[in-house]
């Protein structure tokens, strides 16, 4: 099935304040909003966000519920799940100032992996939801002491 599969799509997010977290996506990485709809008969509104090939789907429903809120960075990975998402950038380092300067709390990183060929850092949108940012660097080969 490889050969039909294109690659990755979208990531869904239901948030509580549609608002908000579509312009924090919009403002910060420079999403461009592709349609956003009511749907009165299943309680919800959805957004589509395009970034390149890749979509971020907000929903809102009427009612939502509150889900269970992950540990930062790195112990997020130990609850089971979809636990963050990720966005490939060209300079982190520049990533990180505009995340300084729009006040959006690293909450790992910048960490580099050399063996993995990464620099890494995590920040949450405004409903906590974890993004992973990652800058490819030339992967080091990393040896273990024998």
């Amino acid at each position: 099935m490889a050969d039909l599969v294109l690659g990755a799509q979208c990531v869904n997010l239901s948030v509580k304040r549609l608002d908000e977290v579509e312009a924090w996506y919009v403002d910060l990485f420079g999403f461009r909003r592709v349609s956003r709809r009511r749907y009165p008969e299943m309680a919800l509104e959805i957004c589509f966000l395009r970034l390149g090939g890749f979509e971020v789907e907000l929903i809102q429903f009427d009612q939502s519920v509150e889900s269970v809120r992950f540990p930062d960075p790195p112990r997020h990975g130990a609850q089971r799940g979809i636990t963050h998402f990720g966005l490939q950038v060209t300079d982190l380092d520049a990533v990180q100032q505009r995340l300084v300067e729009a006040r959006v709390a690293v909450l790992f990183g910048p960490k580099v992996f050399p063996e993995l060929g990464m620099r890494l850092l995590f920040v949450s949108d405004p409903e906590g939801n974890l993004v992973k940012l990652v800058e490819r660097v030339p992967p080091v080969e990393v040896h273990s002491g024998a």
